[in-house]
């Protein structure tokens, strides 16, 4: 219990950092202002970095409290309605959203451009 409390408090600190800090305002001149124009690499490669240590991190640690004792079966349709409703449906797009909007905000900040 506590280890998906812990979990869902970095999720949601995660999730107010990154909105505080990516709101775009109607002002044109801030919204210009907002990302750099030159390329950091420096600051690529610790974005890149932190972006892949946390994620296997997250990954090893969601396999070691929910699959630590389940055998591993290979993949398969299962109707969960009796269980859960289909609410990991939502979990799994709701961190998909979240997942690529902070990489998304992390990596437009060392001056990656958009669409390029």
């Amino acid at each position: 219990m506590i280890k998906i409390l812990i979990v869902l408090i970095l999720i949601q600190l995660t999730t107010i950092t990154y909105t505080k800090a990516n709101v775009l305002t109607d002002n044109k001149k801030s919204v210009e202002t907002q990302y750099p124009d030159s390329l950091n690499k420096k600051g690529i490669m610790y974005v890149a970095g932190a972006h892949s240590v946390l994620y296997t991190g997250t990954l090893w640690y969601l396999n070691d409290i929910w699959y630590k004792d389940r055998a591993s079966v290979p993949f398969h349709f299962y109707n969960d309605n009796a269980g859960y409703l289909q609410i990991d449906k939502f979990g799994h797009a709701t961190t998909a959203y979240h997942e690529s909007r902070i990489s998304y905000y992390s990596f437009r900040k060392v001056g990656l451009l958009y669409g390029f």
